[in-house]
């Protein structure tokens, strides 16, 4: 007879096991949608990189739609929370803007698959799905960013003629622009598109300081 402690253990392990699988399915499809977009990504190429059968996907995500929620499910989650830990924890203007560019240029220097996955989305005219996750998960927290904003506007801390919104997209596009255009960039100018950190601290200098210069009393 078995003994409960080693159902319990083998229960444990199969939990694990299954968890690690899941774990490879997305990384494989996190690869695949970027590299391919949603309708180019092929569910069959997403199983053989982890080496099962492609019916597993469908056990675990249910369908292609399924898997790709899930993976712009698991990255954006990231995304938000940190963006929401900062909101959480700086009250000034400078800091805010400081930690906010510092944020963006490491995350878009660290999470190049999520961001391929979203320039597919922008060319394409998005997914169901995709537009849906990414408004879900994006929309309150910009809303919660300009709301600081316009705190800040009203106590006197930032410029009042300062649209709130323009101002987000000018930070976004100030720091964001070098990542996305990078094959461009290297063109014509590729030092300016190494991700070593001396460049990306002299970036984050360079953007905050325009920023609080055309924003600050």
């Amino acid at each position: 007879m078995t003994h409960p402690d080693e159902l319990r253990t083998t229960s444990t392990k199969r939990e694990r096991n299954a968890q690690e699988t899941k774990r490879r399915l997305l990384d494989a499809a996190e690869a695949e949608f970027a590299a391919k977009g949603f309708p180019g990504a092929r569910l069959r190429a997403i199983a053989d990189a982890v080496g099962v059968q492609s019916t597993l996907i469908a056990h675990y995500f249910g369908d292609k739609e399924g898997l790709y929620q899930a993976v712009l499910d698991r990255a954006l989650a990231d995304v938000t929370e940190g963006s929401w830990a900062i909101l959480d924890k700086y009250r000034e203007p400078r800091e805010l803007v400081e930690v906010f560019v510092d944020y963006l240029i490491e995350l878009h220097a660290k999470s190049g698959p999520l961001f391929a996955i979203l320039r597919h989305e922008a060319a394409s005219g998005g997914t169901a799905v995709g537009l849906v996750v990414l408004r879900e998960r994006n929309r309150p927290l910009f809303e919660a960013i300009r709301e600081h904003i316009e705190r800040f506007q009203a106590e006197g801390r930032i410029r009042p003629n300062i649209d709130s919104k323009e101002l987000i997209l000018a930070t976004m596009g100030m720091t964001l622009y070098a990542f996305q255009d990078a094959p461009l960039l290297d063109a014509v100018w590729p030092e300016t598109t190494s991700h070593d950190p001396e460049t990306l601290a002299r970036r984050k200098r360079t953007v905050v300081e325009l920023v609080l210069r055309g924003i600050l009393p």
